[in-house]
């Protein structure tokens, strides 16, 4: 989300800023846990953000967040 002039990224209800680094990559540094990694996003041909991919945990394979439609809108 954006607040003010900077981009957020929240993650179980705990809000952490997004830093640009490259075209679609952000560093995400998630202070309360004293932890930074980054954020890769996939965009279709509009634009629109179809999936983010972030390793949240070091040990772990990066994971994937897809875009799911509103219901109510479709």
């Amino acid at each position: 989300s954006q607040v003010g002039d900077a981009l957020q990224f929240t993650y179980n209800g705990i809000p952490s800023p997004l830093t640009h680094v490259h075209y679609d990559i952000f560093e995400l540094n998630l202070e309360r846990f004293e932890y930074k990694t980054r954020v890769s996003f996939v965009m279709d041909v509009n634009g629109n953000i179809e999936s983010l991919t972030v390793l949240l945990e070091p040990t772990v394979k990066a994971q994937v967040f897809t875009h799911m439609p509103d219901l109510a809108t479709t």
